[in-house]
């Protein structure tokens, strides 16, 4: 596999990242989904589990300060290959805040 097992989108719940989300699980790669609002998350989570892989599901809201520390547990030990986000980033946080040396 050219990225490794498992793909990480966050905004995996509709939209863009809802569509991305099914390409790959077509493509038999595992997925961690990532977005603020439980029902869509879950039911693209379902629809992406009918291709066959694992899927984990991670809701959260990319503005709260503990969003990456959830993340970095949901992904603990998975060999994560490739990171989509199709997220907003809000003026208040923007991605210079975002530190992740203590979850390497």
């Amino acid at each position: 596999m050219k990225y490794g097992p498992w793909a990480l989108i966050a905004g995996g719940s509709e939209g863009v990242g809802a569509e991305f989300a099914q390409l790959l699980a077509e493509a038999s790669l595992n997925l961690v989904l990532v977005a603020r609002n439980a029902d869509p998350l879950q039911q693209n989570a379902d629809r992406c589990r009918r291709h066959g892989g694992e899927v984990r599901t991670v809701q959260v809201d990319l503005s709260d300060p503990a969003a990456c520390t959830r993340i970095a547990a949901a992904t603990s030990g998975l060999e994560v290959g490739l990171l989509s986000s199709s997220t907003a980033i809000w003026p208040n946080f923007g991605t210079s805040s975002i530190s992740t040396s203590r979850h390497r």
